[in-house]
């Protein structure tokens, strides 16, 4: 008697969203067999000693049909190779193999995380009113679920701060710097800033965080007297200690 059993592909590919809900058909394999009756009856099954151990996905042992059998995470695994074994029911049964490779698409759910960290001697949000342009204020993390690699589909936007403040990239890090001058406590002891993420996906996700900025102060006036000459009346049997005017210098505030 001859034997032949075979797939109709040696290799199947398909492509899910990572979003797909169990049951979600894959796709189907299909096989030829020449003989009759049992030797012509095929039973699939997917050998899980050399792929899919976590059984992520199942085969309908009579159609070959693929489907999702665990939910999906294209950050965690974005291809899967199946080994699917096709068995007849002779008495000496035949078995033949086919690989189905399956792409987990990605699906834009995730909105990006933002941490900020600060570069003050203790790590608060501070600045001195000595600082110059350039200066680091902070270095701002972004990360976006839906990417493997850190800012590469986001956007990072600044906005308030009365054009003072910036975003500068430094060795792919992103850090908030003084871009103009002055910062002056006592007119302005305060900035609220705020760092927007876009990513790029469909639809954008965004993301946001607020910056509540302190201006400290550096010992940059002198005191000021409130008038140049004062004038006073003491009698001259005044005993020591006697107030001769109330008028006292003060300090810039």
């Amino acid at each position: 008697m001859i034997i032949n059993l075979f797939f109709n592909q040696s290799r199947y590919f398909a492509t899910v969203p990572e979003n797909a809900t169990v049951g979600t058909t894959v796709l189907q394999v299909f096989t030829t067999a020449s003989d009759a009756e049992k030797n012509g009856q095929v039973e699939y099954s997917i050998n899980r000693r050399q792929s899919d151990r976590d059984n992520m996905f199942k085969i309908d042992s009579t159609t070959g049909v693929v489907t999702v059998n665990k939910p999906l995470d294209f950050e965690t695994k974005e291809l899967h190779e199946l080994v699917v074994v096709a068995r007849d029911h002779g008495l000496q049964p035949l078995e033949t193999t086919a690989f189905v490779s399956i792409k987990v698409t990605d699906i834009n759910y995730n909105q990006p995380t933002i941490n900020v960290i600060y570069l003050s001697d203790d790590a608060t949000p501070k600045i001195s009113e000595s600082a110059q342009p350039g200066e680091f204020v902070a270095r701002i993390s972004v990360n976006d679920p839906d990417s493997k690699t850190e800012y590469s589909n986001v956007n990072v936007t600044l906005t308030g701060g009365d054009g003072h403040f910036g975003l500068t990239t430094r060795d792919n890090i992103i850090y908030l710097v003084i871009v103009s001058l002055p910062l002056d406590r006592e007119i302005q002891p305060n900035y609220t800033l705020k760092v927007l993420a876009t990513d790029t996906g469909t639809p954008p996700r965004h993301a946001s965080r607020v910056i509540n900025l302190k201006v400290t102060d550096i010992n940059d006036n002198a005191p000021e007297f409130d008038r140049t000459v004062y004038h006073a009346n003491v009698m001259e049997v005044s005993d020591p200690g006697t107030s001769v005017d109330t008028s006292v210098s003060h300090r810039p505030r």
